[in-house]
């Protein structure tokens, strides 16, 4: 199984309207270090709560911005 890698493409925002949103962009949580897509097929989360995505209200919330990553998938 291939290994996905991913280029860290912003951190520091301060707001969730600052995050951008596309097939290939996925969120990172420092806390727990999970990894949830900008773009889920149903509303999903990281494991410990800092990252929650509302797929029916099209909203991201972030619990601690310091510790939220945007990150790319980089072609295979």
């Amino acid at each position: 199984m291939k290994e996905i890698k991913y280029d860290v493409i912003s951190v520091g925002i301060c707001d969730t309207s600052e995050a951008p949103i596309d097939k290939d962009i996925f969120y990172k949580c420092k806390m727990c270090d999970e990894i949830v897509p900008s773009m889920p097929k149903k509303s999903t989360g990281c494991k410990c709560g800092n990252i929650e995505i509302d797929k029916e209200m099209h909203r991201l919330w972030v619990g601690d911005y310091e510790k939220f990553i945007v990150l790319k998938k980089t072609p295979q």
